[in-house]
């Protein structure tokens, strides 16, 4: 069985509410100047996501580039799956995936904006999709589990993004003999992620939570039983 979804993990919180509290995300630079979200190594559920996020071209999911820091041997044997090692500055302490940063405002920042619920309920009905896709593609149910508002993105163009896929896993036999599930927001995560024994709809759940939380305007564990409703 997986290991609790809301166990230890890093520097991040375990039991953090809200995307309101997760820490901002590290910006670096590669040689051209490009602004790239760091994320760290040791951070991150299972290292396939990242290498299939580098190779998929899909604008509702941030694309991987490669990663760079400080590591042995054993280390880079551990998550490096044939991804580039990038020159970035800072340069980071410790091995970091490098991501595109997604230029836009996160529903944690809109939902006191009275947002249509139409809307609303397009772009995450839109990011089901795209999740369930993508699942197809590669043969296994692919789930985010840390959907909530302040992971998806509304880019200018008015379409919605997913970002941070650190708990991100393929849900397969392989999986469940090694993964852990880190850093899952307790608020939005169903109670299965939360026993660390996540399933194929698992995303379903917070991707409902987050609905109620955008359309009531307000975080999901700050919502009275008539919000909920």
């Amino acid at each position: 069985m997986m290991q609790n979804a809301l166990g230890t993990a890093g520097a991040a919180s375990p039991n953090r509410t809200d995307g309101r509290k997760a820490r901002r995300p590290v910006l670096v630079r590669d040689e051209e100047a490009k602004v790239l979200v760091a994320k760290a190594v040791s951070e991150w559920t299972d290292h396939r996501v990242a290498s299939i996020l580098s190779y998929l071209q899909a604008s509702e999911f941030p694309h991987c580039l490669g990663w760079s820091g400080s590591a042995d041997a054993k280390e880079k044997g551990e998550f490096n799956s044939g991804l580039p090692e990038l020159i970035v500055s800072p340069e980071p302490l410790k091995p970091v995936y490098l991501f595109e940063y997604i230029e836009g405002q996160t529903l944690a920042e809109l939902r006191t904006e009275n947002l249509p619920a139409d809307r609303v309920m397009d772009w995450l009905l839109h990011l089901a999709g795209s999740l369930k896709d993508l699942s197809l593609l590669i043969g296994n149910p692919l789930l985010h589990l840390d959907i909530k508002p302040g992971n998806i993105v509304t880019m200018p163009a008015g379409t919605p993004a997913l970002i941070d896929f650190g708990c991100a896993l393929i849900l397969d036999d392989f999986a469940d003999k090694w993964v852990e599930v880190k850093r899952a927001t307790a608020a939005y995560a169903a109670p299965e992620v939360q026993k660390g024994n996540p399933h194929a709809n698992s995303d379903l759940f917070s991707l409902a939570r987050t609905a109620i939380s955008v359309l009531a305007g307000k975080p999901y564990q700050a919502l009275t039983e008539p919000d909920r409703a």
